[in-house]
């Protein structure tokens, strides 16, 4: 499944904008690129109370501090063999590198890989591969991993646009390319209701699928039951609901306050100078956008899962 994400240049200088979905889909691309996300990191963010900055300075100090959280439930070690699959454009795996053995960073975007291989460049420790983490052990074995050949797995806000049957297909193989004790970090969106088909009460008009181009989350319940059939024991489970959704959220509706209003939307544009693409037009648009994201958030958590391949575990 393709990502959502174009290269940074298509992020911030796309061509004309069609008409409904796609022009709401568009303008949220627009907003969220002017607010920093892209550069470098395509997560949300995780904000402290305190951090009314960010309606100024943008997404990326709350992004790399959710990049770092999450990282550090990998819990690594200087030997270790780490997989970060949705690596994006790199800045993760490269953290990871700084710590471990070896890291390599999956993605299926081919402007994500290229991108990172141009700013991280390979070494010993370091390298980037395009491939599908839905078909994990396929392109792994192909590049010559086999059974128990890697120590950790990040995936940090990736998982939502493998589609059903993919991630549990991601999960099954995670497991067989752990080594025992070998510890899988998941973060992503999860419902609180155990009913997954409510993304169409929640997102009726399709717009938060259209932008993020996914098919439906996964319900928290049935995401760790799928974990304990494929042999994974839960060592942690972090909600991080308020200081990333709830959080990010307001944040964009303070940037919308600011940019509905002449003077304000000034300002805007003098800090950060892509929102000058937004016009009047786009920031009424973004108002109807972010009630739409504000409706699927509600139902939403943001869950961390640390799960472990327990010792002397074999394949499932």
């Amino acid at each position: 499944m393709k990502k959502p994400t174009p290269p940074p240049d298509a992020i911030f200088r796309p061509g004309p904008r069609g008409v409904g979905r796609y022009q709401r889909a568009s303008v949220m691309v627009d907003f969220m690129g002017a607010c920093g996300w892209g550069q470098p990191l395509l997560n949300l963010g995780y904000y402290r109370f305190y951090d009314i900055h960010s309606l100024i300075t943008g997404f990326n100090s709350g992004q790399r501090r959710l990049a770092k959280f999450s990282i550090a439930l990998l819990d690594l070690q200087s030997s270790d063999v780490v997989l970060d699959a949705g690596c994006g454009f790199g800045w993760t795996t490269s953290r990871i590198a700084s710590q471990a053995a070896r890291a390599i960073g999956l993605d299926i975007a081919e402007a994500h890989v290229r991108a990172a291989r141009q700013t991280y460049p390979a070494s010993e420790r370091l390298e980037f591969i395009l491939g599908d983490a839905t078909r994990l052990w396929e392109t792994l074995e192909a590049r010559g991993f086999g059974e128990a050949s890697l120590d950790k797995i990040h995936c940090l806000e990736s998982a939502f646009h493998f589609g059903f049957p993919g991630r549990e297909v991601f999960l099954k193989d995670a497991f067989r390319l752990l080594t025992p004790g070998g510890r899988l970090v998941l973060v992503d969106f999860m419902w609180r209701s155990a009913q997954p088909a409510e993304i169409e009460a929640a997102d009726p008009a399709g717009i938060v699928r259209q932008t993020w181009q996914f098919e439906s989350f996964e319900s928290m319940e049935r995401y760790r039951a799928m974990a304990r059939d494929c042999g994974f024991a839960e060592r942690r489970l972090l909600d991080w609901s308020e200081p990333v959704l709830q959080r990010c959220q307001r944040i964009g509706q303070g940037v919308l306050w600011c940019g509905q209003r002449p003077a304000t939307r000034w300002a805007l544009c003098a800090m950060r100078s892509a929102f000058r693409r937004l016009t009047p037009e786009d920031w009424i648009l973004l108002a109807e956008v972010l009630r739409a994201h504000d409706e699927v958030r509600r139902r939403l958590r943001y869950i961390a899962l640390v799960l472990e391949k327990p010792p002397g575990a074999g394949r499932r």
